[in-house]
């Protein structure tokens, strides 16, 4: 063995053995009462924790018993403990209370006895550590456990938490209430509750909660219906987030609520009836508005009298006719239901609707796609409806004889994958005050428009995860951009699609 200069082995050793016993001994007072053959206790050592010499016991009671040194109480309690390992004659672990310096602390203690060679105990070693904190840490997340169950009750929410790296799922007494079911009566795993969830709503659940575990949502969202214990379902809105991570980043455990929405649903739906007898009732008369027009115009021809009156009437029922679609497209339910679809189909299809309004302004409608064959999770009538209002508004704005031009591109934003698609045109761009409230309901700028159609954009963009912007590019015109996830893996159902 080789030793620095001038320094022995035996040198080498005392200072490496210099703070032994010091570590060892950070939190935990050990003492050892030493036991007299009438029973009479005596402190023998004490040895504190670090910074613990003026608490609960110090070297300075080696040599008294625990009357002379300890408060009446703490020496008849300890005394206790100490006749019980006599009598037993085994180890006992318990907890108690000491006043230390005005203060009642909590101890948890450990004594074994010591026999000497004849058998008698003579010695009993003790370990002390105070406890204070564990049991203020306890008390204070039992109230916060108590005053949790109290807000889930008045709220009526039920609460899960998912610890990914078991599988295992715990949920609440609240949220099997809401079921009808017993607590328990539901498998304590994920499988276990997307069972539960109604066959048309589990796929898109399932695009919710991947979307957050994968990182491109920051929360989990979901609205469906879920069986309940009297073979019927329930509608409930579910939202979690991951709130503990793995060494490799990778999510841990994950926490949300599930709340009871099937009254609000029932009122929705109960608006939506209403909405779409409305748009019914208010079609039948404009549709017969529309024929008497066209015979009008086969009457009367060009007559210069009639012209001006036949256009006001024909633009009012076309604007009426068009907000009735809005309003029934809005009250659309949430549920997408998203499967694999080929974008760029569904773009063209769009494109292809715009058609008339695009001839009518000589425009071109151009699409540039980085992935031609690109496959994503959509509910495509929705979507084809977000692009469709998009060409429109772009093909309204442009010049006569310009190109508006559709492009798409896989980017990473944040860390995590996306797919982003622009709608570009080359008119006028926004104002700020158009751009900052473009998607209010109601609000347009447009003559004819209904103020429906980019709240309709956004509704249905956010419910597939992603999200849409406006803004204005730096060579003129506006620009539209929609943000939708990109999936771990592609979508294969339409990989031979033409």
């Amino acid at each position: 063995m080789t030793t620095p200069a001038g320094e022995t082995p035996l040198a080498r050793l005392v200072a490496e053995r210099a703070y032994d016993g010091l570590f060892p001994n950070l939190y935990d007072w050990i003492y050892v009462m030493g036991v007299a053959e009438g029973g009479e206790l005596t402190f023998e050592t004490v040895n504190p924790p670090l910074g613990g010499g003026s608490g609960f016991l110090h070297p300075d009671v080696a040599g008294k018993t625990p009357e002379a040194c300890l408060s009446p109480e703490s020496a008849r309690l300890l005394g206790d403990h100490f006749r019980r390992v006599l009598e037993e004659g085994r180890p006992l672990l318990y907890e108690e209370e000491h006043v230390v310096e005005g203060r009642s602390r909590s101890f948890q203690t450990t004594l074994t006895p010591v026999r000497n060679k004849w058998g008698r105990i003579h010695r009993i070693a003790a370990v002390s550590r105070d406890i204070t904190s564990l049991k203020e840490a306890e008390a204070a997340l039992h109230a916060s456990e108590e005053r949790l169950n109290l807000a889930l009750e008045g709220t009526q929410q039920g609460l899960w938490d998912w610890n990914i790296a078991t599988g295992e799922v715990y949920r609440s007494p609240r949220w099997f209430s809401m079921l009808g079911l017993p607590s328990g009566a539901v498998e304590p795993t994920l499988e276990g509750g997307l069972a539960k969830i109604h066959p048309e709503d589990r796929l898109q659940v399932e695009g919710a909660m991947n979307a957050h575990l994968e990182g491109r949502q920051a929360r989990f969202q979901a609205e469906y219906r879920i069986l309940s214990g009297a073979s019927d379902s329930i509608w409930v809105f579910d939202a979690g987030k991951v709130v503990a991570w793995d060494d490799r980043g990778e999510p841990a455990r994950m926490t949300g609520m599930c709340t009871d929405i099937t009254e609000r649903r029932r009122a929705e739906e109960s608006l939506r009836a209403l909405v779409g007898g409305v748009v019914h009732e208010i079609r039948n008369p404009v549709y017969g508005i529309s024929i008497n027009l066209d015979a009008m115009e086969a009457t009367f021809g060009e007559e210069p009298r009639y012209v001006p009156f036949v256009t006001a009437l024909r633009e009012s029922a076309e604007r009426i006719a068009s907000l009735m679609n809005d309003l029934k497209d809005y009250g659309e339910p949430r549920t997408l239901n998203p499967e694999p679809c080929l974008v760029r189909a569904l773009l063209e299809e769009a494109a292809r609707s715009c058609e008339p309004q695009a001839t009518h302004k000589a425009c071109a409608v151009g699409i540039h796609l980085e992935d031609p064959r690109l496959v994503l999770p959509l509910n495509a009538r929705r979507m084809h409806q977000v692009f469709r209002n998009l060409l429109e508004n772009a093909i309204h704005h442009s010049p006569e004889g310009s190109e508006v031009t559709v492009r798409g591109r896989r980017e990473t934003r944040e860390d995590h994958p996306w797919w982003v698609l622009t709608v570009e045109d080359q008119g006028p761009g926004f104002a700020p005050e158009t751009q900052a409230r473009a998607f209010e309901p109601f609000f347009t700028r447009r003559k004819g428009g209904t103020g429906l159609g980019l709240s309709i954009v956004k509704r249905v963009v956010e419910e597939h995860g992603g999200s849409v912007e406006l803004g204005n590019r730096p060579e003129g015109g506006a620009v539209a951009t929609v943000k939708l996830p990109a999936p771990r893996k592609p979508a294969s159902l339409l990989q031979d699609a033409p």
